[in-house]
């Protein structure tokens, strides 16, 4: 029972504007076969991205748990310059943007990744947080594009500190335990749902999805292209719920990532419970590599830069395309790693075989190495992204 999988089988059987190339499905497998053996698949390679934790510590939760809260929507506007951030005198963007202001953030000694903090900050607060100069005066020289949909990210990052409190808070009275007149902001973390999830990410993304509004990532199917199902006309049993769940996945993939499997990233059900993570960079990528087929009327949309309403058909026959896709690749290339072993057992099903070797092989780590892929052959990768306005990704 995989929520994310069934949906995104649903819409692969019901889509009309996007499909998956299968035999681009087996060229991607055995290629990605051939860069696993050279140790891109490796876990420890999270920590070496510069601007991520290098420790697997109580402040990286904190810091995964806050960055994976507002790690949504840095496209660029086409009418806005693109927003940047400078960090130790160099600019980054997109994703590393965000990573970068609050690495700058805490160096300034802002305590931003403590929900206490979190759960009273303001909007400006959090113009101050994600300017582009490190220097202020340097801010003011110009005309600078303000951090994208700033208003929902403030919005969203104090209801993730309120709420991760009152988690806390609940569970403490749960256990009985006396509680102090000043409860120390330390006692607040993340980590404290880790632990009651018991070492399952079913039951960790559950509680996730549960707890956090921004990271409950569903939708309503319809077939209708531009038109998202209108939930106001109350009550349907006709309707189907489907589930993406990209934040709240990768909250948990870069908690498992960040502790190499081991402690507070030890879980023992990731390799069927976590998939690809549906965003608008890896579609990108899936489509360059002729995974993913977009019909003319697509493409037509998304190169005159459309931005496609949020949760409307298009949009989830691209993300449910993309999940089943990676899903695809996934199982091809253990099952081709197999026949090279050779295990003559090819049930697409058989998920015994997740680790390979000396390193794992799931829908994350394939996800981790495209997302990469697509950054690095970014001159090269011109196809289009979908753009939408959402807080889920």
């Amino acid at each position: 029972d995989n929520k994310v999988l069934d949906s995104a089988l649903f819409i692969n059987e019901r889509s009309k504007n996007v499909s998956i190339n299968e035999e681009a499905v087996k060229r991607v497998a055995i290629k990605l076969n051939k860069v696993r053996e050279k140790g891109s698949f490796e876990l420890k390679r999270w920590k070496e991205h510069y601007l991520n934790p290098s420790e697997a510590n109580m402040e990286a939760i904190d810091w995964i748990f806050l960055v994976d809260t507002l790690n949504f929507s840095f496209w660029q506007r086409e009418e806005e310059k693109p927003y940047y951030v400078v960090y130790k005198g160099k600019e980054y963007k997109g994703y590393w943007s965000l990573c970068a202001a609050i690495n700058r953030a805490l160096d300034e000694g802002i305590p931003f990744t403590k929900p206490t903090y979190m759960a009273n900050i303001t909007r400006e607060q959090m113009k101050y947080i994600f300017r582009t100069y490190e220097n202020e005066e340097e801010n003011n020289k110009e005309e600078l594009t303000e951090c994208p949909m700033l208003e929902i990210r403030t919005k969203v990052v104090k209801e993730a500190g309120e709420n991760l409190i009152e988690y806390v808070k609940k569970m403490r009275k749960q256990q009985k335990e006396e509680e102090q007149e000043v409860e120390q902001e330390e006692s607040y973390s993340f980590a404290t749902m880790i632990e009651k999830a018991n070492k399952s990410s079913k039951q960790l993304l559950e509680m996730i999805v549960e707890s956090f509004s921004s990271y409950n990532d569903e939708a309503i199917w319809t077939e209708t292209i531009l038109q998202p199902y209108n939930e106001e006309e109350g009550p349907n049993e006709d309707i189907v719920r489907v589930q993406f769940y990209k934040r709240a996945q990768i909250l948990i993939a870069d908690i498992w990532a960040c502790f190499e499997g081991k402690s507070y990233g030890e879980f023992n059900d990731i390799d069927e419970v976590i998939t690809m993570f549906a965003d608008y960079r890896v579609p990108q990528v899936l489509c360059y590599l002729e995974v993913l087929d977009y019909s003319d009327l697509l493409l037509e949309y998304l190169n005159n830069v459309t931005i496609l309403p949020t949760k409307c058909n298009l949009e989830m026959e691209i993300r449910g395309n993309s999940i089943w896709s990676v899903e695809l690749i996934r199982r091809e290339m253990i099952r081709l790693q197999c026949q090279e072993e050779g295990n003559n057992n090819n049930n697409d099903d058989n998920d015994d075989d997740n680790e390979i070797g000396k390193e794992r092989l799931n829908s994350i780590m394939i996800d981790f190495y495209l997302w990469d892929y697509a950054k690095e052959q970014s001159d090269k990768i011109k196809n289009p992204i979908h753009k939408t306005e959402t807080w889920f990704y």
